[in-house]
């Protein structure tokens, strides 16, 4: 019962029956083409677990099988890889020890994981720093799907793969276009992650009511909407740049439930419907979710042979408001506007 295991990784396959699953050795798996690297809550603890963060994030552009030879923008093109914590605690003593229901991925494994896929990234197969110009291209190959305790393991990837970068010896103004070209989209994270991306932030959240760490604006938002002298009050939604790469989607409400913390409020079916039902804004911010993993998958795909920058936040921003239109509340935007101001 004691015994600590290691953390999994997979990656969906709907050609696999039943459970639409491939097992990846930890060890030897390496990105070779568009790749979104799936990082569920602290309870995503299991292959399983991994699997489901995978459809959800699937679901949102509605990615499935070629149906044609020329086809693009299929399960051909991209791949959803997803992590298992595996359970590194436990609880209790001698007959009622049992294992935690919930982890984290250790120092080692985040080492483990940011050697593995990244370090090919910037070294050749000879040890050599690559040209710039193919790091920010091999960079641009990732794009991050994340929940709650997710967003921390990713930070904490970045963080290493710069740390790595830095130490042998490449230049800061390469690392930071590196990290650029990264992609993060993320759905009631514990924190704010240090990449560009889309952080969604739905205000009935029971687990994180703060909103995500490292986020002033949104966290100050949240705060005054609590204040009655701020007179923010009302329903609705607010995109806006939270800095100059990440885009902050505060929602007051999805649904008629009382706690929209869990990633199902987003999932939509295989006929891109969504799931949950007595939407109010859910469907808005679904699509705003699928829009911006679209917009980083299609990137990704045209970057396999010649590079381009990712588009910058104001055009990611433009966009998702466009599809946010009439939920969009004005009282909010001014709201923001002050906040700003500050």
């Amino acid at each position: 019962m004691g015994k600590l295991e290691h953390y999994s990784i997979g990656k969906r396959n709907l050609k696999i029956p039943e459970i639409h699953w491939e097992t990846l050795d930890s060890e030897t798996f390496r990105v070779t083409k568009p790749t979104v690297l799936v990082f569920g809550g602290n309870a995503s603890l299991r292959p399983k677990d991994a699997n489901y963060m995978c459809r959800v994030g699937q679901s949102l552009i509605g990615l499935k099988d070629p149906q044609h030879a020329n086809e693009i923008g299929t399960t051909r093109d991209v791949d959803f890889v997803g992590i298992g914590y595996g359970n590194n605690e436990t609880t209790g003593y001698g007959k009622n020890q049992k294992m935690s229901d919930t982890s984290e991925l250790t120092e080692e494994e985040i080492a483990e994981l940011a050697n593995n896929i990244f370090t090919p990234f910037y070294l050749d197969d000879h040890m050599q720093i690559r040209p710039e110009t193919d790091i920010l291209r091999n960079f641009s190959q990732v794009t991050f799907f994340a929940h709650c305790h997710g967003a921390r393991e990713v930070t904490a990837l970045i963080q290493k793969v710069r740390e790595n970068m830095q130490s042998i010896g490449i230049n800061s103004t390469t690392v930071n276009a590196a990290i650029g070209q990264l992609y993060a989209v993320t759905y009631a994270p514990r924190r704010m992650i240090p990449c560009p991306g889309l952080q969604v932030i739905p205000e009935k959240d029971n687990t994180i009511k703060t909103g995500p760490s490292h986020a002033p604006i949104a966290q100050e938002f949240l705060e005054r909407r609590s204040i009655s002298r701020y007179q923010l009050q009302g329903e609705g939604t607010v995109a806006f740049k939270e800095n100059a790469d990440v885009i902050s989607l505060v929602v007051s409400s999805m649904s008629q439930a009382t706690d929209e913390h869990s990633i199902n409020f987003i999932e939509r079916d295989d006929d891109w419907q969504m799931i949950e039902p007595d939407l109010v804004y859910g469907k808005e911010v679904s699509t705003a979710m699928g829009v911006a993993l679209a917009y980083a998958i299609a990137g990704s795909i045209r970057n396999m042979q010649e590079f381009t920058p990712r588009p910058n936040a104001d055009t990611m921003l433009g966009h998702i408001q466009s599809i946010l239109g009439t939920s969009q509340n004005q009282t909010f935007i001014q709201g923001i506007e002050q906040i700003k101001e500050i």
